[in-house]
């Protein structure tokens, strides 16, 4: 695989991977082997298709303003921008927790991060280059996972 971030850990947090290890139970090694196999390459597939240069993406933390219960309060966001331009992930902290931006919350974000021309000088927003992180690439994953199959 080509990030080392990944572990045996965050891979089995992946729901169909879980439901791969439980079906071993009933597989041959050498099937449950070729299942496992295939369900990373297939993860691997959807973040590359979604993040072409993992290897490469600015990482840092934002704060953003949201509108909630009709009132704006700001957020604490972890964010990865991709290597022109787009939120590919984010989390967002609420009461000491962190959890997945929806759809909807990550082209806001997006707009904020546009409007503050972060990806032109990242520096200046504390954002780094770094590899994607497994959190984000889990995230990533899920979104394809969740998406209704035609």
């Amino acid at each position: 695989m080509k990030d080392p971030n990944y572990t045996i850990d965050a891979l089995l947090s992946v729901g169909a991977l879980k439901a791969l290890v439980i079906d071993a139970w009933t597989d041959s090694a050498s099937e449950t082997a070729d299942r496992i196999a295939e369900a990373l390459a297939t993860r691997q597939d959807v973040i590359d298709e979604a993040v072409p240069n993992a290897e490469s993406v600015l990482v840092g933390n934002w704060e953003h303003i949201f509108s909630e219960d009709g009132m704006e309060r700001a957020r604490m966001c972890s964010i990865v921008i991709d290597n022109v331009g787009r939120v590919v992930a984010a989390t967002i902290g609420r009461d000491g927790k962190q959890r997945d931006a929806s759809e909807t919350e990550l082209a806001d974000i997006q707009e904020s991060i546009e409007d503050n021309d972060v990806f032109s000088d990242p520096e200046v927003h504390d954002f780094e280059e770094d590899v994607l992180p497994t959190w984000a690439a889990d995230q990533i994953h899920g979104r394809f996972l969740a998406r209704p199959r035609s």
